[in-house]
């Protein structure tokens, strides 16, 4: 018997066509679509000193404390590149490094002066969403020693010290957050000055009318600006017996503090200290020679410039004035009786 074959079209264009794959080395092949990294929700706390623990005083250590979570929806991955920044704002400063308490991620830490980072290196596990940082769902405590520096300026007394850290992860549509804590410092105000004194010439046979020039230099050194810098010859409480041996002849003014106003001159015969003058620095020109004209020089012992801020700007730390006196000798026996001897 002869075999009949029948010729079916649409099997035959399907034979033909899986001929020609086969015969090209076309190969279909099943492919695993990769994730995409979804967004992440961080949230961040800070912590500090606080109630009855404020205001801290100089020279006082304490800790910032910040606490942080990362919440992920993936299993085995996270937020991608988390990282915590944060800048310890003056007049604090670093106490040591940052430490990173976090259970199951690794942390690596930064610092530059004042600023630190804290980046989140935990490998993720999950081959579909390959990359690095903080696990979803987890969180970490970092600790930040601080101190209150000894010398810290009057200026930051009872100030308001915001300190705020940042918490960051490079998530699509995952915003950064932040937190801060606020401190105040008790600052002490200690008032101070620097005085320098010396005399042309230094030494001179004691003959009447001899002139010596005494140039004292003095400056704010209490550490903020003051609202005056009174220059007084003799120093209150001293004992000094400068006017005994010598009278007052001139008074010049030749440097003047930055943020002064005013100059008053005050000059006591006596009865104590009374003011002879009061000149505003806008309208002086150095050097200022004080008019003393209306004063009795042999009866002075005793002499106050005062530079005075009026405008509230202050005469800031570091900030002198230099004054001029001049001096001539007294007559021994004048010079003894005014010391009390006969």
């Amino acid at each position: 018997m002869r075999s009949v074959f029948r010729w079916q079209p649409g099997k035959a264009l399907t034979a033909v066509l899986v001929a020609l794959l086969a015969s090209t080395g076309i190969v279909a092949l099943g492919t695993t679509a990769s994730a995409a990294v979804q967004p992440a929700t961080l949230s961040i706390e800070k912590s500090g000193p606080s109630g009855d623990d404020l205001p801290l005083v100089p020279g006082e250590p304490f800790n910032y404390v910040i606490t942080i979570q990362c919440s992920y929806l993936v299993p085995n991955s996270g937020c991608y590149n988390a990282s915590v920044t944060d800048t310890i704002p003056a007049p604090l400063e670093p106490a040591g490094n940052p430490a990173v308490v976090s259970d199951g991620n690794t942390a690596t830490v930064s610092t530059d002066g004042n600023s630190f980072s804290v980046d989140f290196v935990t490998t993720f596990l999950d081959p579909t969403d390959p990359g690095s940082g903080m696990l979803g769902g987890t969180t970490a405590t970092i600790t930040v020693p601080v101190v209150v520096p000894e010398d810290v300026n009057y200026d930051y007394n009872a100030d308001d010290i915001v300190n705020t850290a940042e918490f960051s992860a490079d998530n699509p549509d995952t915003a950064t957050v932040s937190d801060d804590h606020t401190v105040q410092i008790d600052v002490p105000l200690e008032l101070d000055t620097e005085v320098s004194k010396t005399f042309d010439p230094d030494e001179a046979v004691a003959a009447d009318g001899e002139p010596t020039l005494v140039t004292i230099d003095a400056s704010n050194q209490s550490g903020t600006g003051v609202e005056s810098l009174a220059v007084s010859e003799p120093a209150p409480g001293s004992g000094s017996t400068t006017f005994a041996y010598l009278a007052l002849d001139s008074l010049t003014i030749t440097s003047v503090p930055a943020g002064a106003d005013q100059v008053v001159i005050s000059v006591d015969t006596g009865g104590g200290l009374e003011e002879i003058s009061v000149a505003d620095l806008a309208d002086v020109s150095l050097p200022y020679v004080v008019d003393l004209s209306g004063v009795d020089l042999d009866e002075v012992v005793g002499l106050q410039v005062s530079f005075l801020d009026d405008d509230g700007a202050l005469i800031e730390d570091g900030e002198g004035a230099q004054i001029q006196v001049g001096l001539t000798q007294r007559d021994p026996g004048e010079a003894h009786r005014r010391r009390g001897g006969r």
